[in-house]
Protein backbone atom coordinates (compact mmCIF):
# COMPACT_ATOMS: atom_id res chain seq x y z
CA UNK A 1 0.00 0.00 0.00
CA UNK A 2 2.98 2.52 0.84
CA UNK A 3 4.66 1.86 -2.81
CA UNK A 4 1.00 2.08 -4.26
CA UNK A 5 0.18 5.78 -2.60
CA UNK A 6 3.63 6.69 -3.20
CA UNK A 7 3.13 5.90 -7.09
CA UNK A 8 0.40 7.78 -6.99
CA UNK A 9 1.64 10.96 -5.49
CA UNK A 10 4.83 10.72 -7.80
CA UNK A 11 1.96 10.79 -10.95
CA UNK A 12 -0.45 13.70 -9.61
CA UNK A 13 2.21 15.85 -8.57
CA UNK A 14 5.43 15.45 -10.95
CA UNK A 15 4.04 13.51 -13.73
CA UNK A 16 0.73 14.84 -14.37
CA UNK A 17 2.22 18.33 -14.77
CA UNK A 18 4.66 17.57 -17.05
CA UNK A 19 2.52 15.82 -19.07
CA UNK A 20 0.08 18.35 -18.92
CA UNK A 21 2.92 20.79 -20.09
CA UNK A 22 4.11 18.61 -23.13
CA UNK A 23 0.47 17.99 -24.34
CA UNK A 24 0.12 22.04 -24.06
CA UNK A 25 3.60 23.04 -25.63
CA UNK A 26 3.40 20.81 -28.65
CA UNK A 27 -0.13 21.57 -29.33
CA UNK A 28 0.56 25.11 -29.76
CA UNK A 29 3.48 24.74 -31.50
CA UNK A 30 5.78 25.87 -28.87
CA UNK A 31 7.95 22.85 -28.85
CA UNK A 32 8.77 20.85 -32.03
CA UNK A 33 8.96 17.55 -30.15
CA UNK A 34 7.04 16.16 -27.22
CA UNK A 35 11.23 15.83 -25.63
CA UNK A 36 11.86 19.39 -25.68
CA UNK A 37 14.71 18.86 -28.16
CA UNK A 38 15.86 22.56 -28.96
CA UNK A 39 17.45 24.42 -26.54
CA UNK A 40 15.40 27.55 -26.37
CA UNK A 41 12.36 25.16 -25.32
CA UNK A 42 14.45 23.83 -22.27
CA UNK A 43 13.78 26.54 -20.12
CA UNK A 44 9.90 25.62 -19.27
CA UNK A 45 10.33 22.20 -18.74
CA UNK A 46 13.13 22.39 -16.28
CA UNK A 47 11.15 24.79 -14.36
CA UNK A 48 8.27 23.12 -14.17
CA UNK A 49 9.86 20.27 -13.23
CA UNK A 50 11.74 21.63 -10.51
CA UNK A 51 8.72 23.00 -9.26
CA UNK A 52 6.90 20.32 -9.39
CA UNK A 53 9.87 18.53 -7.59
CA UNK A 54 10.20 20.88 -4.94
CA UNK A 55 6.18 20.65 -4.01
CA UNK A 56 7.13 16.77 -3.75
CA UNK A 57 10.62 17.50 -1.74
CA UNK A 58 8.58 19.38 0.46
CA UNK A 59 5.50 16.75 1.15
CA UNK A 60 8.04 14.39 2.05
CA UNK A 61 9.94 16.62 4.50
CA UNK A 62 6.98 17.10 6.74
CA UNK A 63 5.85 13.91 6.10
CA UNK A 64 9.24 12.47 7.73
CA UNK A 65 9.84 10.40 4.52
CA UNK A 66 13.79 9.64 4.10
CA UNK A 67 12.49 9.72 0.22
CA UNK A 68 13.18 13.57 0.12
CA UNK A 69 16.85 13.18 0.17
CA UNK A 70 16.47 11.77 -3.12
CA UNK A 71 14.07 14.00 -4.37
CA UNK A 72 16.61 17.08 -3.53
CA UNK A 73 19.60 15.08 -5.62
CA UNK A 74 17.21 14.86 -8.58
CA UNK A 75 15.98 18.69 -8.07
CA UNK A 76 20.42 19.36 -8.09
CA UNK A 77 20.64 17.65 -11.14
CA UNK A 78 18.02 19.85 -13.07
CA UNK A 79 19.18 22.67 -11.16
CA UNK A 80 22.33 21.91 -12.94
CA UNK A 81 21.00 21.43 -16.42
CA UNK A 82 18.87 24.56 -15.94
CA UNK A 83 21.78 26.98 -14.76
CA UNK A 84 23.72 25.52 -18.03
CA UNK A 85 21.31 25.45 -20.18
CA UNK A 86 22.68 28.83 -22.13
CA UNK A 87 26.06 26.79 -23.01
CA UNK A 88 24.44 23.09 -22.96
CA UNK A 89 21.60 21.00 -23.67
CA UNK A 90 22.06 18.00 -21.45
CA UNK A 91 20.66 15.07 -22.42
CA UNK A 92 18.33 13.96 -20.08
CA UNK A 93 17.68 10.21 -21.17
CA UNK A 94 21.47 9.82 -20.36
CA UNK A 95 21.34 11.18 -17.20
CA UNK A 96 18.13 9.25 -15.91
CA UNK A 97 19.36 6.08 -16.80
CA UNK A 98 22.82 6.62 -15.29
CA UNK A 99 21.47 7.51 -12.32
CA UNK A 100 19.02 5.01 -11.49
CA UNK A 101 21.25 2.54 -13.10
CA UNK A 102 23.66 3.24 -10.72
CA UNK A 103 21.62 3.71 -7.38
CA UNK A 104 19.80 0.58 -8.48
CA UNK A 105 23.09 -1.35 -8.63
CA UNK A 106 23.32 -0.65 -5.01
CA UNK A 107 20.05 -1.85 -3.94
CA UNK A 108 21.18 -5.45 -6.33
CA UNK A 109 22.73 -5.65 -9.25
CA UNK A 110 20.39 -7.17 -11.17
CA UNK A 111 17.86 -4.18 -10.74
CA UNK A 112 21.18 -1.90 -11.91
CA UNK A 113 23.16 -3.44 -14.45
CA UNK A 114 20.18 -4.08 -17.36
CA UNK A 115 19.92 -0.04 -17.08
CA UNK A 116 23.21 0.29 -17.47
CA UNK A 117 23.70 -2.02 -20.23
CA UNK A 118 21.28 0.44 -22.20
CA UNK A 119 23.11 3.26 -22.17
CA UNK A 120 25.14 2.39 -25.10
CA UNK A 121 21.62 1.62 -27.24
CA UNK A 122 20.15 4.80 -25.37
CA UNK A 123 23.09 7.46 -26.45
CA UNK A 124 22.84 5.60 -30.41
CA UNK A 125 19.23 6.56 -30.33
CA UNK A 126 19.39 9.86 -29.43
CA UNK A 127 22.08 10.64 -31.89
CA UNK A 128 20.21 8.56 -34.53
CA UNK A 129 17.39 10.91 -34.00
CA UNK A 130 19.48 13.79 -34.07
CA UNK A 131 17.64 15.31 -30.79
CA UNK A 132 21.60 15.10 -29.35
CA UNK A 133 25.23 15.47 -30.17
CA UNK A 134 28.03 13.44 -28.97
CA UNK A 135 29.02 16.12 -26.51
CA UNK A 136 25.82 16.69 -25.12
CA UNK A 137 25.11 12.68 -24.67
CA UNK A 138 27.82 12.78 -23.21
CA UNK A 139 27.50 15.50 -20.65
CA UNK A 140 24.01 14.28 -19.77
CA UNK A 141 25.52 10.66 -19.07
CA UNK A 142 28.35 12.71 -16.77
CA UNK A 143 25.72 14.73 -14.59
CA UNK A 144 23.34 11.62 -14.06
CA UNK A 145 26.28 9.32 -13.04
CA UNK A 146 27.88 12.27 -10.89
CA UNK A 147 24.32 13.18 -8.95
CA UNK A 148 23.89 8.68 -8.66
CA UNK A 149 27.85 9.49 -6.51
CA UNK A 150 27.01 12.08 -4.70
CA UNK A 151 23.40 10.97 -3.66
CA UNK A 152 25.30 7.42 -2.78
CA UNK A 153 27.61 8.94 -0.57
CA UNK A 154 26.71 12.01 1.16
CA UNK A 155 22.69 11.45 0.25
CA UNK A 156 22.61 8.24 1.80
CA UNK A 157 24.70 8.60 4.82
CA UNK A 158 23.12 11.74 5.80
CA UNK A 159 19.10 10.09 5.87
CA UNK A 160 20.57 7.48 7.65
CA UNK A 161 22.24 10.16 10.50
CA UNK A 162 18.88 12.11 10.47
CA UNK A 163 16.36 9.53 10.71
CA UNK A 164 18.25 7.21 13.39
CA UNK A 165 20.06 10.07 15.45
CA UNK A 166 18.90 12.63 17.28
CA UNK A 167 21.23 13.92 20.30
CA UNK A 168 20.50 17.18 21.62
CA UNK A 169 23.80 19.16 23.05
CA UNK A 170 22.03 21.50 26.01
CA UNK A 171 23.99 22.48 29.59
CA UNK A 172 23.91 19.58 32.22
CA UNK A 173 21.63 20.40 35.39
CA UNK A 174 21.10 17.11 36.35
CA UNK A 175 20.81 15.38 39.48
CA UNK A 176 22.94 12.07 38.19
CA UNK A 177 26.51 12.56 38.96
CA UNK A 178 28.72 12.40 35.96
CA UNK A 179 30.50 8.93 34.89
CA UNK A 180 34.34 9.88 33.98
CA UNK A 181 37.54 7.67 33.00
CA UNK A 182 40.54 9.61 33.16
CA UNK A 183 38.43 12.92 32.60
CA UNK A 184 36.43 11.70 29.76
CA UNK A 185 32.70 11.72 29.84
CA UNK A 186 31.19 8.21 29.57
CA UNK A 187 28.06 9.18 30.95
CA UNK A 188 26.24 10.17 34.50
CA UNK A 189 25.18 7.50 37.34
CA UNK A 190 23.23 6.76 39.97
CA UNK A 191 25.84 5.41 42.70
CA UNK A 192 24.74 3.50 45.95
CA UNK A 193 26.98 2.34 48.78
CA UNK A 194 27.05 -1.63 48.83
CA UNK A 195 24.70 -2.22 45.77
CA UNK A 196 23.39 -5.61 45.09
CA UNK A 197 23.76 -5.13 41.28
CA UNK A 198 25.23 -2.88 38.87
CA UNK A 199 23.13 -1.76 35.60
CA UNK A 200 24.54 -0.14 32.64
CA UNK A 201 21.63 1.81 30.75
CA UNK A 202 22.21 2.35 27.08
CA UNK A 203 19.07 4.98 26.32
CA UNK A 204 17.03 5.78 22.95
CA UNK A 205 18.53 7.71 20.07
CA UNK A 206 17.03 11.20 20.90
CA UNK A 207 17.98 13.71 23.63
CA UNK A 208 21.22 13.22 26.06
CA UNK A 209 22.14 10.98 29.41
CA UNK A 210 21.91 13.83 31.36
CA UNK A 211 17.73 14.21 31.30
CA UNK A 212 18.09 10.39 31.91
CA UNK A 213 16.96 11.06 35.34
CA UNK A 214 13.09 9.62 34.47
CA UNK A 215 14.22 5.70 34.51
CA UNK A 216 15.65 5.64 37.82
CA UNK A 217 12.89 5.33 39.77
CA UNK A 218 12.43 1.67 38.04
CA UNK A 219 15.65 0.25 39.36
CA UNK A 220 16.20 -1.23 43.10
CA UNK A 221 17.39 1.44 45.56
CA UNK A 222 19.99 -0.59 46.24
CA UNK A 223 21.30 -0.71 42.51
CA UNK A 224 23.63 1.77 40.93
CA UNK A 225 23.07 2.65 37.76
CA UNK A 226 25.15 3.96 35.17
CA UNK A 227 23.60 5.77 32.21
CA UNK A 228 26.22 5.69 29.02
CA UNK A 229 25.94 9.01 27.16
CA UNK A 230 26.54 8.04 23.21
CA UNK A 231 29.17 9.71 21.35
CA UNK A 232 28.44 12.60 19.70
CA UNK A 233 25.36 13.18 22.26
CA UNK A 234 26.06 15.91 24.94
CA UNK A 235 29.08 16.45 26.32
CA UNK A 236 30.79 13.47 25.02
CA UNK A 237 32.97 13.62 21.40
CA UNK A 238 32.51 11.61 18.99
CA UNK A 239 30.07 10.85 15.91
CA UNK A 240 26.89 8.53 16.32
CA UNK A 241 26.73 5.36 14.43
CA UNK A 242 25.94 1.43 14.54
CA UNK A 243 30.23 0.99 15.34
CA UNK A 244 30.74 3.60 17.57
CA UNK A 245 27.78 2.78 19.50
CA UNK A 246 28.91 -0.78 20.39
CA UNK A 247 32.50 0.36 20.79
CA UNK A 248 31.39 2.84 23.06
CA UNK A 249 28.82 0.13 25.04
CA UNK A 250 31.86 -2.49 25.44
CA UNK A 251 34.24 0.20 27.00
CA UNK A 252 31.69 0.79 29.05
CA UNK A 253 30.43 -2.29 30.02
CA UNK A 254 34.15 -3.57 30.37
CA UNK A 255 35.13 -0.64 33.04
CA UNK A 256 32.49 -1.51 35.01
CA UNK A 257 33.73 -5.68 34.73
CA UNK A 258 36.93 -3.69 35.89
CA UNK A 259 35.64 -1.55 38.78
CA UNK A 260 33.02 -4.02 40.25
CA UNK A 261 34.87 -7.51 40.28
CA UNK A 262 32.22 -9.34 42.55
CA UNK A 263 29.01 -7.48 41.73
CA UNK A 264 26.39 -8.81 38.57
CA UNK A 265 26.41 -6.82 35.85
CA UNK A 266 23.35 -6.27 33.96
CA UNK A 267 22.38 -4.40 30.62
CA UNK A 268 19.02 -2.09 30.02
CA UNK A 269 18.91 -1.56 26.27
CA UNK A 270 16.25 1.45 24.99
CA UNK A 271 14.69 1.51 21.50
CA UNK A 272 17.63 1.96 19.66
CA UNK A 273 19.75 1.36 22.66
CA UNK A 274 18.64 -2.27 22.50
CA UNK A 275 21.22 -2.55 19.63
CA UNK A 276 24.39 -1.63 20.96
CA UNK A 277 23.14 -3.65 24.50
CA UNK A 278 22.05 -6.85 22.48
CA UNK A 279 26.10 -6.54 20.72
CA UNK A 280 27.44 -7.28 24.18
CA UNK A 281 26.04 -10.79 24.58
CA UNK A 282 28.75 -11.91 21.99
CA UNK A 283 31.31 -10.42 24.79
CA UNK A 284 33.62 -13.44 26.22
CA UNK A 285 32.06 -12.72 29.58
CA UNK A 286 28.44 -11.49 28.79
CA UNK A 287 26.04 -9.59 30.91
CA UNK A 288 24.50 -11.43 34.22
CA UNK A 289 21.44 -9.70 32.79
CA UNK A 290 19.52 -7.96 29.48
CA UNK A 291 16.44 -5.86 30.50
CA UNK A 292 15.11 -4.43 26.68
CA UNK A 293 12.56 -1.88 26.78
CA UNK A 294 10.35 -1.20 23.40
CA UNK A 295 12.80 -2.57 21.40
CA UNK A 296 13.27 -4.10 18.22
CA UNK A 297 14.10 -7.60 16.71
CA UNK A 298 15.84 -6.37 13.57
CA UNK A 299 16.16 -2.88 12.99
CA UNK A 300 15.87 -3.21 9.10
CA UNK A 301 12.44 -4.50 9.87
CA UNK A 302 11.74 -1.57 11.81
CA UNK A 303 12.67 0.38 9.05
CA UNK A 304 10.06 -1.44 6.48
CA UNK A 305 7.44 0.31 8.80
CA UNK A 306 8.68 3.90 7.27
CA UNK A 307 10.11 3.13 3.87
CA UNK A 308 9.81 0.80 0.80
CA UNK A 309 12.26 -1.77 1.47
CA UNK A 310 14.29 -1.25 -1.43
CA UNK A 311 14.95 2.18 -0.06
CA UNK A 312 15.96 0.87 3.29
CA UNK A 313 17.98 -1.76 1.28
CA UNK A 314 19.48 1.92 -0.37
CA UNK A 315 19.63 3.73 2.40
CA UNK A 316 20.55 1.64 5.88
CA UNK A 317 23.94 0.59 6.51
CA UNK A 318 23.64 0.85 10.47
CA UNK A 319 21.48 -2.80 10.99
CA UNK A 320 21.34 -4.20 13.93
CA UNK A 321 20.08 -7.70 14.30
CA UNK A 322 19.34 -8.50 17.90
CA UNK A 323 18.01 -11.74 17.12
CA UNK A 324 21.37 -13.16 15.92
CA UNK A 325 23.36 -11.60 18.61
CA UNK A 326 21.61 -12.88 21.12
CA UNK A 327 21.03 -16.10 19.53
CA UNK A 328 23.59 -18.05 22.21
CA UNK A 329 22.75 -16.08 25.29
CA UNK A 330 21.50 -18.42 28.21
CA UNK A 331 21.17 -15.95 30.93
CA UNK A 332 18.04 -14.14 32.11
CA UNK A 333 16.35 -11.48 29.54
CA UNK A 334 12.83 -9.28 30.21
CA UNK A 335 11.16 -7.85 27.30
CA UNK A 336 9.06 -5.31 27.95
CA UNK A 337 6.80 -3.64 25.14
CA UNK A 338 4.36 -0.91 25.00
CA UNK A 339 0.66 -1.95 24.10
CA UNK A 340 0.42 1.49 21.48
CA UNK A 341 3.94 1.93 20.75
CA UNK A 342 3.85 3.74 17.50
CA UNK A 343 7.42 4.17 16.45
CA UNK A 344 8.58 0.96 17.06
CA UNK A 345 5.51 -1.55 17.24
CA UNK A 346 5.02 -4.05 19.52
CA UNK A 347 5.32 -6.58 17.30
CA UNK A 348 9.20 -6.50 17.15
CA UNK A 349 9.75 -7.23 20.93
CA UNK A 350 7.29 -9.75 20.92
CA UNK A 351 9.21 -11.33 18.03
CA UNK A 352 12.22 -10.78 19.75
CA UNK A 353 11.28 -12.36 23.06
CA UNK A 354 9.98 -15.63 21.10
CA UNK A 355 13.25 -15.92 19.79
CA UNK A 356 15.15 -15.98 23.05
CA UNK A 357 14.13 -19.47 25.44
CA UNK A 358 15.15 -17.33 28.71
CA UNK A 359 12.91 -14.14 28.31
CA UNK A 360 9.80 -13.24 29.73
CA UNK A 361 7.65 -10.75 28.22
CA UNK A 362 5.72 -8.37 29.65
CA UNK A 363 3.20 -5.90 27.78
CA UNK A 364 3.09 -2.79 29.31
CA UNK A 365 -0.07 0.06 28.40
CA UNK A 366 1.06 3.72 26.34
CA UNK A 367 2.97 4.40 24.34
CA UNK A 368 6.79 4.28 22.65
CA UNK A 369 8.12 6.89 25.05
CA UNK A 370 5.85 6.19 28.31
CA UNK A 371 7.46 3.27 29.63
CA UNK A 372 8.54 4.74 32.70
CA UNK A 373 5.15 6.37 34.16
CA UNK A 374 3.26 4.43 37.00
CA UNK A 375 6.14 1.84 38.10
CA UNK A 376 4.96 0.30 34.13
CA UNK A 377 8.61 -1.06 34.32
CA UNK A 378 10.24 -2.65 37.41
CA UNK A 379 14.15 -3.54 36.81
CA UNK A 380 15.62 -6.11 38.55
CA UNK A 381 18.26 -9.00 39.19
CA UNK A 382 16.61 -11.36 40.21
Amino acid sequence: MNALRSAGLVAAVVLAPIGLLTWLCVRTGRWKTVDASERSERPTLYMTVLGALLVLAAYYEYSGNPAVTLIVFIILMFGVALALNRWIKFSLHLAFVGFYGLVLVRIQLGYGLPLLLLIPFVAWSRLVLLRHNVREVLSGLILGLSAAILFLTVGCASIEKRFLFHPSHRPTHSELAPWEENGALIGYSRIVESPKNIWLMLHGNAGQASDRMYPIPCFSAQDSVFIMEYPGFGGRDGSPSRDSFNRAAMDAYLFLRRSFPHHPICVVGESIGSGPAAFLASLAQPPDKFVFIVPFDRLRLVARDYAPAFLVKLILKTDWDNVEALSHYRGPVDVFGAKDDRVIPVRHAKALATTIPTSKFVLIPGGHNDWSFSNRVQIRNP
